[in-house]
């Protein structure tokens, strides 16, 4: 008989592609909570911004928010 545990793994998965080319960059942060009401589910959230080669700046940073139960 197999036992459940909360381990569990995912994808994230963006609403758009990021065209990437040799030398771009992704960089960002993962922010990631505990749910109040159940401390086994997670409120993520994705900060990222594409970074082209050779860019002076950074690219426009974008959010992505996932919920995971």
């Amino acid at each position: 008989m197999e036992q459940q545990t909360h381990w569990r793994q995912t994808a994230f998965y963006l609403t758009e592609p990021i065209p990437l080319e040799i030398g771009d960059c992704i960089s960002g942060k993962v922010h990631c909570s505990r749910r109040k009401d159940n401390l086994r589910h997670l409120d993520i959230l994705l900060e990222y911004s594409h970074n082209k080669n050779g860019a002076a700046k950074a690219g426009e940073v974008k959010f992505m928010s996932y919920s995971l139960e």
